[in-house]
């Protein structure tokens, strides 16, 4: 599905349909997936060898599970009630996306666009696939909560 067919799908749905979905469908199997990345980078053979990809690994890692905890704690609850200045915490949602999206690029230049090395290790593999999975799932999830934070700031607060 493309990113307008996707927007077209959700355009006439609630928020909180949006929001579950987002949960559903892109945060929770993304804990599960850095979870797994992360117990197949522990396992590689040779660290110094792959120092690249696990630096930008680890970077990725590190933004996306603080930014899923604030939109889960904060954002989601703030665009749910309608209350409060929306403006401030959706801009730096939006930074944080592209912030994303830029290691997203990171993680793809050092795998050379999720390449295996024919010698490579067996975790790599996995791995590999795991981070593709994450950068096409990623665009999608960016799409929708653009879509959502569009929306409540185009709403406002309530009352």
């Amino acid at each position: 599905m493309t990113c307008d067919e996707l927007t077209a799908a959700w355009a006439d749905q609630p928020n909180d349909a949006l929001i579950a979905h987002i949960i559903e469908r892109y945060h929770r199997p993304l804990d599960a997936q850095l979870d797994e990345i992360e117990a197949l980078t522990a396992a590689l053979p040779d660290p110094a060898r792959w120092r690249g990809v696990l630096d930008a690994v680890h970077a990725l890692h590190v933004e996306l599970v603080g930014h899923m905890r604030k939109e889960e704690k904060i954002t989601f609850p703030m665009v749910r009630s309608g209350s409060g200045f929306m403006a401030v915490p959706l801009q730096v949602m939006a930074h944080e996306h592209d912030l994303a999206l830029e290691l997203v690029g990171r993680v793809r230049e050092a795998t050379r666009s999720y390449r295996v090395p024919s010698d490579a290790p067996p975790q790599i593999p996995r791995l590999f696939e795991l981070l593709a999975t994450i950068e096409r799932d990623l665009d999608e999830h960016t799409v929708l909560e653009d879509l959502l934070f569009r929306r409540a700031r185009q709403k406002g607060p309530k009352g």
